[in-house]
């Protein structure tokens, strides 16, 4: 097994580099210019203000994917489910926005859904609740795709639209 690690053990930053994460560096893409993105607290940070789709995000330079398993903390710091964070996997772009072809799993404070592109491909109504930190596995083998919350699966689903391609968060 191989695998890409990136702890954000690093001093705070408005880069996001990547000198722990393997062998690949994070590509930073902020539409707004605001510096969304950023490293604090040995964490890295994707903040938006404004509307329900996040445009800073992040994806691991030159990494491409087929059947993987993505394993990280998340934290929600806005109720319901017109605020999102999540992970995005087998995008065609490197750059890819959450338009753009490839899985995205979108977590809410509601639910959690898996689209690709903009097309919805499977809802959970298990959500992850304001303020705490959940551990979050996504694994996509061929065509299946599961999501983890704290160890638990929420949501499962069979598609084979996109089979690999680069690795994101936002």
């Amino acid at each position: 097994a191989w695998g890409v690690f990136d702890s954000f053990d690093r001093a705070d930053s408005a880069v996001v580099g990547g000198e722990d994460a393997g062998c690949y560096r994070w590509a930073e893409f902020d539409e707004d210019g605001d510096q969304a993105l950023r490293i604090g607290n040995d964490e890295l940070w994707i903040d938006y203000n404004v509307g329900p789709s996040p445009t800073a995000r992040a994806a691991l330079e030159g990494f491409r994917g087929k059947d993987v398993e993505i394993v990280t903390k998340l934290q929600a710091h806005y109720g319901g489910d017109g605020r999102f964070c999540g992970i995005s996997y087998r995008m065609e772009s490197e750059d890819g926005g959450l338009d753009s072809p490839g899985y995205h799993v979108l977590f809410g404070t509601e639910s959690v859904r898996l689209n690709y592109g903009k097309t919805l491909v499977s809802k959970s109504q298990h959500g992850i609740p304001v303020g705490a930190y959940h551990t979050v596995k996504i694994v996509a083998t061929g065509n299946s795709h599961k999501v983890y919350v704290n160890g638990g699966l929420v949501l499962e689903a069979l598609d084979g639209q996109g089979d690999s391609g680069f690795v994101g968060v936002f």
